[in-house]
């Protein structure tokens, strides 16, 4: 019962020491509701990809990108996310590329952002590209409108490597208490002139020059050029500890805070994923849903192509699916209208039957 030496969180067998301790969600890049590969984005776009992970460019270069789900990866996870650049182009001055997650304001109320008991932050990840160079970590606090914009180094290409940062205290911001952005955290793998020269390491006022200063790694420059990540944690304190593995019904319920995407398959094409509803005139199909999870706030709707439904048990294609009345964290109100008139009162089901079909809520930052 006598244990020698340091004791550790290892040493312990007990992991991260404590419960929930990263504030990111999807780091271990296992979730990807809308797909595992996103092609041909473009120059000043932007849009997310597996779930919580948004890619952007903001440039005027004419460098064209793929992001994936991919299953190279450290030892102890399965995938990670990686852009690939399908057209190489040199950086231009106001090129800012990176992945993106936004944390949610009222799950950072914990590090007393702003008061003297500020709390210090810690990210760990790792990372891994083709080429090597200074790149930068970025938080942004838009309430407040200060970031910190954080140095670590690529030093051998093509091989992962684990980085940690930690970032100080902020006794002058501030995050709003609400399911607004709290922070913007940014994994930057290109970035130009209009970023890169100004100064980091400290929380400061938002200026351009100081979103990326000092970096060198340039990813883009040339086809094949490639950026990837996986195992991201943040979480408050000065000291990286393990990463937290959660189960992926976890992972994917904490995701569907944000996005949920209902999806047909090969094997489930015959009755794909169904919503039921009643008539309450004769050709509008009325449907409450009520979602898997409390979503953050009123989600839109969406669907890949009204061919891909079917209204049963009349085997009718609709002519249009939209919000009707309402739409709140809990539930949402559709129409669908059907082209054949019904009585009013009947029950229908709306029901996505062809491979690739789906239907989407989004409730995203």
């Amino acid at each position: 019962g006598i244990v020698s030496g340091g004791i550790t969180a290892d040493s312990l067998n007990i992991g991260q020491i404590g419960g929930r301790r990263n504030l990111i969600i999807n780091g271990a890049m296992q979730v990807a509701q809308r797909g595992t590969s996103f092609t041909g984005l473009t120059n000043g776009s932007s849009g997310y990809t597996l779930d919580r992970w948004e890619w952007r460019e903001s440039s005027t270069t004419s460098s064209v990108w793929t992001v994936n789900q991919d299953t190279n990866t450290p030892n102890g996870f399965a995938y990670s996310i990686k852009a690939t650049a399908t057209t190489g182009a040199s950086t231009a001055s106001g090129n800012l590329n990176r992945f993106r997650q936004s944390i949610e304001a009222q799950n950072l109320q914990g590090l007393a952002h702003g008061t003297s008991d500020a709390k210090q932050l810690t990210i760990s990840f790792y990372v891994k590209s083709n080429k090597t160079g200074t790149a930068n970590v970025t938080l942004y606090a838009p309430d407040s409108d200060d970031l910190y914009a954080a140095n670590y180094t690529i030093d051998t290409a093509d091989t992962w490597e684990y980085k940690t940062i930690t970032y100080s205290a902020n006794t002058s911001g501030s995050i709003t208490n609400d399911n607004g952005v709290g922070f913007y955290v940014d994994f930057i793998y290109a970035a130009g002139d209009t970023y890169t020269t100004g100064t980091g390491g400290s929380w400061a006022n938002y200026a351009s020059p100081n979103y990326a200063p000092g970096q060198t790694l340039e990813v883009g420059t040339a086809t094949n050029d490639y950026f990837q990540i996986t195992g991201v944690q943040l979480e408050v304190g000065s000291v990286a500890s393990s990463y937290e593995h959660r189960s992926y019904g976890e992972e994917l319920a904490l995701c569907q805070r944000y996005y949920t995407r209902y999806s047909a398959s090969a094997t489930n094409t015959a009755f794909g994923p169904a919503m039921i509803g009643t008539y309450n005139t004769t050709t509008a199909l009325n449907i409450v849903h009520q979602h898997v999870v409390p979503m953050r706030s009123g989600a839109t709707f969406g669907y890949s192509a009204l061919s891909d439904f079917d209204i049963e048990p009349w085997d009718l294609e609709p002519t249009a699916m939209a919000i009707f009345s309402h739409s709140g964290p809990t539930h949402i109100s559709l129409i669908i209208t059907d082209p054949v008139a019904h009585s009013i009162g009947d029950c229908g089901v709306i029901a996505c039957d062809t491979n690739g079909g789906y239907y989407e809520f989004d409730a995203e930052l």
